[in-house]
């Protein structure tokens, strides 16, 4: 029997980092500040360094990069798929997949 994982988070290659993001929760006027702990083509691990309120499974997030090394910021736009204490496991959206998503987040507000 073959116990390989092969959901697309799972098969995209991790990598470690240590960049400083902002997460905004979409429906709410807050930001929270977090560290980039590793990324992948099909999403990232964020811990929280500060924040009156964390993000909960299925929200809808837009992640703020700032790329130190290369002088640049990156904006992308995830679900939270998990999230446990200060960490959370985000799955970045494509395209087609954010309206629907964002749709389902209000109506769940």
């Amino acid at each position: 029997m073959d116990n390989k994982n092969t959901t697309p988070q799972a098969a995209a290659k991790r990598h470690s980092t240590n960049e400083i993001a902002t997460v905004e929760i979409s429906g709410r006027s807050l930001k929270i500040q977090c560290r980039l702990s590793n990324i992948s083509q099909t999403g990232a691990f964020l811990e929280i360094v500060n924040a009156t309120m964390t993000p909960r499974q299925n929200d809808i997030v837009r992640i703020t990069i700032n790329l130190r090394q290369i002088n640049k910021v990156h904006v992308i736009l995830g679900q939270v798929v998990w999230s446990r204490g200060l960490g959370m496991g985000v799955a970045f959206l494509k395209n087609k997949d954010i309206d629907l998503a964002v749709l389902k987040s209000t109506k769940r507000s």
